[in-house]
This record gives structure tokens, sequence and C-alpha cells, in this order.
């Protein structure tokens, strides 16, 4: 009996020991796994996170006009690289670039500015599309729906500066 009762006590010491660590590794574990769990969300809300600008229809639709521009300039002629091309793209990325640029500002007179230089920029747009029309640069279809979504563009950028004119009187 002794041999046994020292075999069975040894084991349940043991096993009492063992116990008290399982628990206090669940414990541990469970810790670990929340603060996993919310570095995972603060990761992932980092990833979701959206600038106010790319929440706007009108960034959205001037961001892809500028991507649209830039495809048909690669039609035009090589002497226009430096001249109306470059005038072309700067005009284009200018224009989502203010909007983005404005929509960071603190008062609603900055963002108005901002707003009125990608105005500004849209109407150089169409002014140097229309030249290159008379010009016979690029193919016309497309520089007539360019001609088409700056228009809405410009629209838009009327319509989004009065709201924020609204909003501030």
């Amino acid at each position: 009996m002794g041999v046994s009762g020292y075999a069975l006590e040894g084991s349940y010491a043991s096993h009492k020991g063992s116990f008290k660590e399982k628990v206090f590794n669940i414990v541990v574990l469970r810790y670990k796994y929340v603060y996993f769990c919310i570095f995972i969300f603060k990761l992932k809300a980092t990833m979701e996170y959206r600038f106010r600008f790319e929440n706007l229809e009108v960034w959205k639709i001037s961001k892809q006009l500028a991507v649209n521009v830039y495809e048909l300039l690669k039609s035009f002629p090589s002497e226009e690289k430096f001249g109306l091309v470059d005038q072309l793209r700067r005009a284009c990325i200018s224009v989502p670039s203010n909007i983005a640029e404005g929509t960071s500002r603190m008062s609603v007179k900055e963002q108005v500015h901002f707003i009125s230089m990608a105005y500004g920029s849209l109407m150089e747009m169409y002014c140097q599309f229309q030249i290159a029309e008379e010009l016979n640069y690029g193919d016309k279809t497309q520089i007539e729906n360019l001609l088409k979504e700056i228009k809405r563009t410009s629209y838009l950028l009327n319509k989004y500066r009065q709201s924020l004119t609204n909003t501030s009187a």
C-alpha cells in the first residue's frame, strides 16, 4: 500500500501543480488572444481607412478622367510631347489633386479656393482638347467623350463648391 500510495500521492501532487499551470496558461492564452484580436482590429481599421476626398464622387470621376486623358495622349504626335501633351497632363492631374488637397483644409474659404483651382484646370483641359480636335490630334470620338466628361466633372465641381458655401453661411 505504501508503494502504491506514494505513487498515487505523487501523481496527484504533480496533477495538482499542472492543473494550476493549465489554468494559468489558459488565462494567459485568453489575454494573448484578446490582445491579438485588438491588434487585428486596429490593423484592419487602418487598412480600411479612407480619406474624406476618396468618398467624393467628383474626385473619383476626376481621377478616372485623368487616367482617360493619359491614355488618349499616347496617340498624340511626338512633336507635341513638350507642348500640348505636357500642358494637358499637368491640367488633368491638377483636378483630382486640388480636390484632395482642398478637403484637407480646415476653413471653407481654403476648401473653396482649391475647388476653384480644380475648376480652372478643367477649363484649361477643355480649351486644350478643343485645340487638339481642330489639329486632328487623337481620335475624334475619344476627344468628344472627354469633353463630355469634363463638362460632367465641372457640373459636379460646381455643385460641390455650392454645397461648401451653403453650409458655411
